[in-house]
């Protein structure tokens, strides 16, 4: 609706519902939008145009409010309404048309601005309007707004919207955080249940570093300051004949809890310092850090 808009006045620019640009609002859409006041029925051709709260809404959906060249242009006008009544003791009227000449502003977007109320909705300033609901422009002897105060009103409106985008981008990262080991950011890989028992159920996530929760053990994180070291497991060496000679496998029993929760396999090997080798190869690939 903005687009067809344009810099046109909002109270002859008219929309049709059954136009194709808008083929995907259904009527309830433009119902609630008329319930609001947003926009107005015109009666007789079942079109609609905005209102000027709808159209200053607009703008702020459309994250106009804080363009350069909107502010620029309001600024414009705003100095051109003041000029009017610097050094006067009463109040003064002014054409739309006139005022729209003299400030360069297009006389549609002179005519939203004031129609509008966006100096008293924002600035809480006292702004100008129409006398005797006519294209005449009632501008109050103490109207103040400078060119900076329009881009105060704008650059505040811009400050909002990013107040309010870094909240939600919290509020998502909070969200996410859930799915990120708590000690390296690694996402979660897998997860699924296990039967503790007939009665009880858990649920088990697994990380790409390797830590897990859930079930009848919690594997720690590289990451984790408590993460066991090696000297946690007792290395034992067995010795088996086989057809092929003799092999020997060397197993980590661990020591700690922590250690625990961390088992090693027992690995192979042709000598006693091989199969050691390949345990300790094994640790140190689970307790890489991950990335």
């Amino acid at each position: 609706m903005l687009e067809q808009l344009s810099d046109g006045a909002i109270d002859d620019t008219l929309f049709d519902p059954t136009d194709a640009s808008f083929q995907e609002i259904i009527p309830t859409t433009w119902s609630e939008l008329e319930r609001d006041g947003w926009v107005e029925q015109i009666r007789e051709t079942q079109h609609y145009r905005f209102t000027g709260l709808g159209w200053l809404q607009a703008v702020k959906l459309a994250g106009r409010l804080d363009d350069d060249l909107l502010s620029t242009k309001a600024g414009r006008l705003f100095a051109t309404m003041k000029s009017y009544v610097k050094g006067r003791q009463k109040p003064c009227v002014a054409k739309l048309a006139q005022l729209a000449q003299e400030s360069g502003v297009p006389e549609g977007l002179v005519f939203n601005i004031i129609e509008s109320n966006i100096l008293e909705e924002h600035l809480k300033r006292r702004g100008a309007r129409w006398q005797d609901r006519g294209r005449l422009i009632f501008i109050p002897v103490d109207f103040s707004v400078e060119p900076a105060d329009a881009d105060s009103l704008f650059k505040e409106e811009m400050l909002k919207r990013i107040e309010k985008l870094e909240e939600e981008l919290s509020e998502t990262k909070e969200e996410l955080s859930v799915y990120k080991c708590p000690y390296c950011g690694a996402p979660l890989s897998t997860t699924g249940y296990v039967e503790l028992d007939e009665h009880t159920e858990d649920t088990v996530e697994v990380f790409a570093c390797g830590y897990s929760t859930g079930g009848w053990n919690e594997r720690p994180c590289p990451s984790d300051p408590k993460f066991p070291r090696l000297e946690d497991y007792e290395f034992k060496i067995t010795e088996t004949q086989t057809q092929w000679g003799t092999e020997y496998v060397c197993h980590a029993l661990a020591k700690t809890d922590m250690a625990r929760r961390v088992s090693l396999m027992p690995q192979p090997g042709r000598t006693r310092d091989e199969a050691k080798q390949s345990v300790v190869e094994w640790y140190e690939r689970l307790a890489k850090p991950w990335g």
